[in-house]
């Protein structure tokens, strides 16, 4: 999405990488907080086959993380920076970029098919799936326009404005230092805006299958929010993607006219110097001429 909207695309494969990281360490500790109480029966230690030690969830989510994403991950990271130009080939020649697309697809497909398997859609209420869709939409929406004003901090922007000279104080310099980078430009703000609220489909469908239990007979309930968001993020993210474009597009748009009033200017600063140039010579050849007529 980030390289449709043109955007920082190695931002976000950065952002990628160390949000898959850290989700999978936040995650379970996230669910063992909120998972208490009144909300203890969606607890994922409490499984069918008894009651499980935190240590064997996080045992089993680095397990089934390590294997499915962390060590691919490495591999690919290890064999492109070994073999850059092989591996440059075969991203080309075998279309595997396509092929990423592909298993991202097949992964969501045996999401909706556990759901669908298990009757999920049917156990849960209508009234869940309309305020479900709904909400996935309002979430996404609601963490895009956060993700915004955290990648440019209005305040950041009003009090260092202009960039700092002989003239600043050093305080204003050491401010505009260590601040002025937050205030991302429009490339890197489209990439975090696309990251942000945005949720990997195989790292979310691992961290459910590893806590509950692929084999759990509620899994498909569990996973029905997921595939909803999943399909919905998608679709929300194609119509902003457009907007984000022109959003982009509209600063170097700017940009260039700017230049180009500059160059404007300095053709028409050259043009009035040539023709003052060319007036001082004609006067000084009238000026010579009339010399010479009263000699």
């Amino acid at each position: 999405m980030t390289k449709l909207a043109d955007g920082n695309d190695i931002l976000t494969l950065c952002e990628v990488f160390i949000g898959n990281v850290l989700g999978a360490f936040i995650t379970p500790a996230l669910l063992q907080m909120y998972m208490r109480g009144t909300w203890d029966f969606g607890n994922p230690s409490h499984q069918t086959d008894g009651t499980q030690s935190i240590q064997y969830l996080y045992a089993q989510t680095m397990k089934q993380l390590g294997l499915s994403v962390f060590i691919p991950l490495f591999v690919g990271q290890v064999v492109q920076n070994i073999f850059t130009k092989q591996t440059k080939w075969a991203m080309q020649y075998f279309k595997l970029g396509k092929v990423g697309s592909f298993m991202l697809l097949l992964i969501m497909f045996q999401s909706f098919s556990t759901a669908f398997y298990q009757n999920a859609f049917n156990e849960v209420s209508h009234a869940s799936i309309i305020f479900l869709v709904f909400f996935n939409i309002g979430i996404y929406l609601f963490f895009t326009v956060l993700t915004y004003l955290y990648a440019r901090p209005y305040i950041v922007k009003l009090l260092l404005s202009t960039e700092p000279d002989e003239n600043s104080t050093t305080v204003y310099k050491y401010c505009y230092k260590i601040f002025r980078p937050f205030y991302y430009n429009r490339k890197d703000t489209v990439a975090i805006m696309l990251c942000g609220p945005a949720k990997t489909a195989a790292l979310g469908v691992s961290l459910v299958s590893s806590q509950y239990g692929a084999h759990n007979p509620k899994l498909g309930i569990i996973l029905v929010p997921l595939v909803l968001y999943q399909a919905e993020q998608v679709m929300t993210a194609n119509v902003l993607v457009n907007f984000m474009k022109k959003w982009i597009h509209a600063e170097d748009t700017k940009a260039d006219d700017e230049e180009n009033q500059l160059e404007q200017s300095e053709d028409q600063a050259s043009q009035d110097t040539t023709a003052e140039g060319s007036s001082n010579e004609i006067r000084h050849e009238i000026i010579y001429h009339g010399d010479v007529d009263k000699r």
